[in-house]
């Protein structure tokens, strides 16, 4: 019996979720201090609660981001019996397929929020 452990080189979970919020929090601030720099504009309270939810969206698609990977992680962590090699690698397969299209979903939303803050923003 062979055991299979796979360890990723890459960065913790978290720490790649923290950076690509950090990162989407940079490219937003810029998008923001250019469209300020153009014309001065003032929020109103119904923009600002688009906003303000929209970022409450963003939050919760990066947590479900950093937990799908620690998922990820700890698949790839699992011990695997060559009895059972096959029909893992049949679940390693839809599960990927899963993550994949739950992958799509979270940058839909957040593509989806970034227009809605930048259509908040023209107002």
């Amino acid at each position: 019996m062979a055991r299979v452990k796979f360890t990723p080189r890459r960065n913790k979970p978290n720490a790649i979720a923290q950076r690509h919020f950090a990162e989407m929090r940079a490219s937003m601030a810029a998008k923001m201090a250019a469209a300020s720099a153009s014309k001065p504009t003032l929020l109103s309270h119904e923009d600002a609660s688009l906003l303000g939810a929209s970022l409450s969206d963003g939050l919760k698609v990066i947590e479900s981001y950093a937990t799908l990977v620690q998922n990820l992680f700890a698949y790839c962590d699992e011990d695997i019996d060559d009895s059972v090699e096959e029909d893992a690698t049949e679940q390693v397969i839809k599960s990927l397929v899963t993550m994949r299209e739950e992958c799509q979903s979270i940058t839909q939303d957040l593509a989806n929020m970034a227009a809605n803050i930048q259509k908040s923003l023209r107002k």
